[in-house]
């Protein structure tokens, strides 16, 4: 494996010096500032992505077209295929046969 890059060492880090000007003992302790509460909730709470509605109400639409669409054609060959069945049927010998006498 190649080395790309060496990280140095840093020295450790001192304690910090107080100001030139400062008596050692009327310092008073340096507090944070405080960020504002919206900015510090926003970033602490993990971002969620929001549900995909819009997709999910075109996918239904789509797939309820396409049923409407197949439930359509096979009732129009189930009765295309009945019309033909009656066509091919031959009338009854019976009924020529009952005229004859």
């Amino acid at each position: 494996m190649k080395v790309l890059a060496r990280i140095p060492l840093m020295p450790p880090a001192a304690a910090p010096q107080p100001p030139a000007g400062a008596a050692a003992g009327s310092q008073e302790p340096v507090m944070p500032t405080a960020r504002p509460r919206s900015t510090a909730l926003r970033r602490s709470r993990p971002h969620r992505p929001r549900f995909p509605a819009v997709s999910v109400v075109a996918l239904a639409g789509v797939a309820a077209l396409a049923w409407s669409l197949a439930t359509w054609n096979d009732a129009r060959r189930a009765e295309r295929s009945r019309l033909e069945r009656l066509a091919r049927m031959d009338a009854p010998a019976a009924a020529v046969e009952t005229m004859a006498r």
